[in-house]
């Protein structure tokens, strides 16, 4: 049985040449927020920084996985070796404290392997933001090990103060667009959903074999059409 947190198929699936259209349209409205987010962030993908995504299932799942993708075709180019891709169950508000004592603990020794590199930074993907408690174990335990991280998000929740989202975060949160993903949800394309005790998904009972592998071969055409945006800016640039 597949691992939902050890993703071997994302950048496999598919071929080398880019199908003509998309799969599903569902997945249409993440390229141009993720462009966006490309953009705010090009001096550190241009340096080689990322050095680990770390996607936030189950909806941030895919997003996650087109942001590997597609850094794995930057480092490519200039020779350097591939982010690592970690995905956990973010552990949302309102779970009993010593569940979620427990949950912190699991997720610190979970992400025991990120190494603290001084000019290396974790990608933290997640799909919507709305009051950050998903996050928030996390990127205290980065904060706690002195690891720099920076948080992409593809929308967020209307009426929301950033600047305390920001706060609670610990990093400045770099946003892709004002809407809800269509993702959002959507077990049966990403494969896997949460449950709030646990730091890992698990395989969702809604997995649909076929819009998994559509949904992982739409990622990897999104991460194609998004490097070469961001090669073509890059040639534009004096």
């Amino acid at each position: 049985m597949e691992n939902p947190n050890i993703d071997t198929t994302a950048g496999q699936i598919g071929v080398d040449d880019e199908p003509a259209k998309l799969e599903s349209w569902k997945l249409e409205d993440l390229e141009e927020p993720i462009e966006n987010i490309v953009a705010e962030l090009r001096y550190q993908i241009e340096n080689g920084s990322y050095k680990y995504i770390i996607g936030d299932d189950a909806s941030g799942r895919l997003p996650a996985i087109i942001f590997w993708d597609f850094l794995k075709k930057v480092y490519k180019d200039k020779g350097l070796k591939n982010p690592e891709l970690y995905f956990i169950a973010g552990s949302g508000a309102g779970i009993d404290s010593n569940i979620q004592s427990e949950k912190r603990d699991a997720l610190r020794d979970y992400i025991q392997p990120l190494s603290k590199e001084e000019d290396g930074r974790v990608l933290v993907v997640t799909d919507t933001l709305n009051s950050g408690s998903s996050l928030q174990p996390l990127t205290d335990i980065l904060t706690e090990r002195g690891i720099k991280y920076d948080v992409v998000t593809i929308g967020y929740i209307h009426g929301k103060k950033i600047p305390e989202l920001q706060k609670k975060l610990g990093s400045e949160i770099h946003f892709g667009s004002h809407i809800t993903p269509e993702v959002y949800g959507k077990n049966y394309m990403s494969g896997v959903e949460k449950r709030r005790k646990e730091v890992l998904a698990t395989v969702s009972p809604d997995r649909e074999q076929e819009s998994v592998s559509n949904s992982r071969r739409d990622a990897k055409v999104i991460a194609d059409r998004v490097f070469k945006k961001y090669k073509e800016a890059g040639d534009q640039t004096p």
